[in-house]
């Protein structure tokens, strides 16, 4: 690539009309299933934080208790499930393209894996930068009234973000600001000790699952060429690997919260473990293996797949989605009586139960996403999969890392801006989630076409495995 080439391609990379055109282009080569899969991933999740930070400040707080016992609201008391979604679609696409890659090139060859982490880097972390600066300095300004000057300085941690702010760039702050980890134990011990680190605070805390998706990317190379080369071994792996940290998780849960399922719940129930909760177990990459490792196997079956086709009989399709729909019902659905027994001591579950339903659903809910999406794959004509792959999900797919980042923001705007507590009620709730949704994706396209998507083009004009020898031979 020439100099004047590149220049040129660096100044059209910036071009919003282009990029604008671009944001609706449609990849025949795309799995367009995972599109819809994505975008309702992130409806969810935004959702489910805007109910939880809303929770904060309510004015009745009874009927809100109430509520979470119907059966209706396991929808909500569920939401955080939304989050392994997001590692069961990274799992299978860093498998899938990687496999696909490696019928091209040597899978062994350094440069391949130079590439494997250096996209990676300009793929997250320009736009995290630009927030991570905006949240530290700026956020602050956004917004006014009684919530806002007393809440704001927690929740974007300006003081956490003046001495943590580098363990967001080297995606470990899920570890630091937390309970001391025993592998950090010595490490983390000389920074507090020399104030190099806040142990209380903690920048730009909702990144946590961008940290695990980073940290589980950097370790998937292992599996990976695993799959490459002796599939069986690494299936043996990935199933062993599944169980082991779905006990983990179970028992990392009853350890920390002894008598708690899911965080919406704890609100009201536990509410002094709900931070406990989230700082040793949440946001920890142990808690998620499960959906990434449930991922990476769904990319080899894709792939194998691909080479071979394979349709499933009309029986067995039925059989699957029924199966399926059961496993994605029973994992929302299924601590009814959990959360009913908040309000009914009578109902209470015992700790047996508790763990069960703990490991069981590290394990159900991502093996739904995965089964909707080879399904959706096997029959391209089924009513999910067309919904799922419609044009309308494409640009708010390729939105929604902007929004994933950029959405706790916007939540914590439009309610700490109140100037009296929020009436839970489920129109107030469904009217919260919605315009938070609609707010988040129109920023998120600003900063998409004016970064994400500029960036994302001179990933792949430059550091293409084609281009790559020219790349080194840039002279600026």
């Amino acid at each position: 690539m020439l100099v004047d080439d590149w220049k040129m391609c660096v100044i059209l990379s910036f071009s919003i009309p282009r990029n604008l055109s671009e944001l609706q282009l449609i990849n025949p080569d795309h799995i367009q299933c995972i599109d819809g899969i994505r975008v309702l991933s992130v409806c969810y999740a935004i959702f489910g934080f805007s109910v939880l930070f809303a929770m904060n400040n309510i004015d009745n707080a009874l009927q809100a208790m109430d509520m979470i016992s119907k059966f209706y609201a396991q929808i909500i008391n569920s939401a955080a499930l939304a989050a392994d979604s997001f590692f069961v679609l990274s799992g299978f696409l860093v498998c899938y393209l990687f496999l696909n890659r490696a019928q091209l090139h040597n899978a062994l060859d350094p440069m391949h894996w130079v590439l494997f982490y250096i996209r990676r880097a300009i793929r997250l972390v320009p736009v995290y930068v630009v927030l991570l600066g905006f949240v530290a300095l700026l956020f602050k300004h956004v917004g006014d009234g009684p919530l806002w000057t007393g809440s704001i300085p927690s929740f974007s941690s300006q003081l956490g973000c003046e001495s943590s702010w580098w363990t967001n760039l080297l995606f470990i702050n899920n570890f630091f600001g937390q309970e001391n980890p025993v592998c950090l134990f010595f490490v983390f011990s000389f920074l507090k000790k020399y104030d190099f680190i806040s142990s209380t605070f903690q920048c730009m805390g909702w990144a946590w699952f961008l940290a695990v998706e980073v940290q589980l990317y950097i370790l998937s190379p292992l599996l990976l060429l695993l799959y490459h080369y002796s599939p069986r071994v690494a299936l043996a792996a990935t199933s062993l690997l599944m169980i082991s940290f779905a006990v983990l998780h179970a028992s990392k849960q009853l350890v920390f919260l002894l008598k708690f399922i899911q965080i919406y719940l704890l609100l009201f129930l536990r509410l002094e473990k709900l931070d406990a909760y989230v700082k040793n177990v949440f946001v920890k990459p142990y808690s998620h293996c499960c959906s990434y490792l449930v991922g990476i196997a769904l990319g080899y079956f894709i792939y194998k797949m691909k080479n071979k086709p394979y349709k499933f009989s009309k029986r067995t399709r039925k059989v699957l989605w029924i199966v399926s729909l059961l496993f994605n019902a029973t994992t929302v659905f299924g601590i009814y009586d959990y959360a009913k027994g908040s309000v009914c001591s009578a109902m209470r579950w015992s700790s047996t139960a508790k763990g069960l339903y703990a490991c069981l659903s590290r394990l159900s809910w991502p093996i739904t996403i995965a089964m909707i999406i080879m399904l959706c794959l096997n029959s391209k004509n089924c009513f999910v999969n067309r919904w799922l792959s419609m044009r309308m999900w494409k640009p708010l797919s390729r939105l929604s890392y902007c929004a994933a980042l950029i959405h706790p923001m916007i939540t914590a705007t439009l309610l700490l801006t109140l100037r009296e507590s929020f009436h839970v009620t489920i129109c107030n709730v469904i009217y919260n989630a919605v315009s938070v949704t609609c707010i988040t994706y129109l920023v998120a396209l600003v900063v998409y076409l004016c970064l994400e998507a500029p960036l994302g083009k001179l990933r792949i004009d430059i550091l293409s495995y084609d281009n790559l020898a020219d790349s080194f031979t840039l002279k600026i």
